[in-house]
């Protein structure tokens, strides 16, 4: 979840928050012995919500909640070391398309990325 703060008068205070991310990919690749280095592409889905917030108690005065849908590209590699096991690590990034929402732009910035062990 990434949270930023835009704060134009001292009375209140602004939050914009990327609350889900979904990705729905397939892989083509090339395999050699036990290793896999691929491309995958699909589709990318966020649920953001910007809050209008009190800066004296936090509270929440007015909110607005958005589903971004997009493309996804990435790459990966796999290497099975045994027969049965196998480490996976691969960086995928979502193309939301164009908005000012400044959740959108953070989550461009960085592609999401997660090695894995499988078993």
């Amino acid at each position: 979840m990434s949270m930023i703060s835009l704060v134009t008068d001292p009375a209140f205070s602004t939050r914009v928050r990327t609350d889900a991310i979904g990705l729905l990919t397939g892989q083509v690749g090339y395999a050699w012995n036990q290793a896999l280095l691929y491309v995958k592409g699909g589709g990318a889905v966020t649920g953001n919500r910007f809050d209008i917030l009190s800066s004296f108690d936090g509270t929440r005065l007015a909110s607005a909640d958005a589903t971004r849908w997009g493309a996804a590209v990435g790459v990966g590699f796999e290497y099975g070391f045994t027969p049965g096991w196998s480490v996976e690590t691969v960086s995928v990034r979502p193309l939301l398309g164009s908005s000012t929402s400044a959740a959108r732009d953070q989550l461009e910035k960085k592609p999401l990325f997660r090695t894995k062990l499988w078993s």
